[in-house]
Formats: C-alpha cells, structure tokens, sequence
C-alpha cells in the first residue's frame, strides 16, 4: 500500500510562481526554465511508476515516495522506499531520454541525446549511499538486521541502458521500470526468512513520516532574483498576461484592449 505518495515539490510549485511572474526577459529565465523541466521530469518519472507499484502485493508492501531523513548533521533522500517483512527495497528513478551510458570505473552518467553527450552525477554509487545510510538509521531504532536492495529504475521505456566497460555488469542494478514486478518476484524468492513483524513496520512507517522533512531552496538566491525582477498586478484569467489594465469600469486584457473586451469588474 502506499503510505506516501508521490506529489509536486515545492521547488516545483514555486518555479511555476516565478516563471509566470518574471519578466521574458529575466536574465536567469532560461535557467530556470531548464531547471523546472528537470523537476517536472523527475516528478513524471516518478509518477509513472505508480502503474507498476500497484502490481505488488498491497497487503504486504508498505511504499513511499520522496523521503528525507537526517542523519547526523545533513539528510538522505530516497526516491521510494519499499518494506516488507523480509527485505527492504530502495529504488532511484531516472525519467531521461536517449542513450545512457553508465561509467563504473569513473562512477559517472553519461547521456547521449539528440548529439548531445552530458555527464551526470552516478545514481548507482548514490544508491549505494542511501543503502549505507538506511542502514545506518535503522541500526539507532535498534531494529533487526533486515536484508536491503536497491534498483536504479528507468521510467522511460524508450531508453537505451549501456555499460562503457563490458566487465561491469550493472544489470543487476539498473533496469526499466516495466521490470520491477519480476524483481521484485525475485526477491521474493531471495528472502525467505520474516525479518521484521507487521506490527513493526507500521510503527517504523509512523517513525518514517514523522523524520521526514521537506527541503525548501532559496530559489531567489539560485536565480540572483529579488522582488523587483517579479511582475507585480493581476493576471488575466483569459490569457494569463500580467498585469491587468485597470479602467474605470474595471479591468481589461492587455492583448483585448484594442476590441474592448474581456472587462473584469471589481
């Protein structure tokens, strides 16, 4: 079942804010724009998966979406966590397109798209980082030794999964998203032995959504904006353009001054 679902960050829901108040001309727009659309993607990528979450077992998985825990003096984040009573799964998503390559020996992501080649930050050797520190959490509840696996899922099924070195193989760790359920099958029949009770995991999902906190950026100091850089007035509900004339009957459409229509009486 899951116990957090996956919603728009707030990242998100203020990028959209500042787009629609800045001017076209904003020195930073297109960085911002390129940053609300690596959000959207990832929230997409996200959301995708829930077709293929709710193919598992709902009365023995407990699913969460987003977490952010601390630890020590920072925080770990988790795309999903799954728990079960034998084994815990940690899955990172990745909503990109194109060809993937993934560099083992450098610990880096290669993408190539459109001729384009960018280098990403390597989600396998963070997967091994959130594993290391769940762990390391859970061992201050004093729980029991509870088996972890984690996946890097691609959401889009379009993507080509390449390896540089054929002495890596990252299959067992990297896979699409349409192949969850028979990994998850698999460790299934890995785990055979109930490491934790029902009762436990309930008190530790409880324990989950309490640690959890939400990161909130300083999108202001990211995109060098300060209150004067935002377009002040009410926007259109026709078309969305900001401001609104005021006349003095009422107010009126920037673009429908000229036919005189689209008047919003106060």
């Amino acid at each position: 079942m899951i116990v957090k679902e996956a919603t728009e960050s707030i990242k998100i829901k203020q990028l959209r804010i500042m787009l629609k108040r800045s001017s076209p001309d904003f020195l930073f727009r297109k960085e911002m724009e390129s940053e609300m659309a690596r959000s959207l993607a990832g929230y997409q990528g996200e959301k995708s998966m829930d077709f293929h979450l709710d193919l598992l077992p709902k009365d023995d998985t407990f699913i969460f979406h987003d977490l952010r825990i601390p630890y020590g003096s920072s925080h770990f984040q988790i795309d999903i966590l799954i728990l079960t009573t034998f084994f815990f799964l940690i899955i990172e998503v990745k909503n990109m397109s194109g060809r993937l390559l993934f560099d083992q020996e450098f610990h880096q992501l290669i993408r190539i798209y459109k001729g384009m080649e960018e280098t990403f930050s390597d989600p396998i050797s963070q997967l091994y980082r959130q594993t290391f520190l769940l762990k390391e959490w859970l061992k201050q509840l004093q729980l029991p030794s509870i088996p972890i696996e984690s996946l890097v899922i691609i959401s889009n099924p379009h993507t080509r999964i390449d390896t540089i070195s054929e002495i890596n193989d990252i299959s067992k760790l990297v896979t699409h998203s349409s192949n969850l359920l028979p990994r998850f099958h698999k460790y299934q029949n890995t785990y055979k032995e109930e490491k934790i009770s029902k009762k436990e995991i309930k008190k530790l999902s409880r324990h989950l959504l309490k640690q959890h906190s939400t990161k909130t950026p300083d999108l202001f100091k990211q995109f060098s904006m300060t209150e004067n850089d935002l377009l002040k007035g009410v926007a259109c509900p026709k078309c969305l353009v900001l401001p609104m004339v005021w006349q003095k009957h009422g107010s009126a459409c920037n673009v429908d001054m000229l036919v005189k229509m689209h008047i919003w009486k106060r």
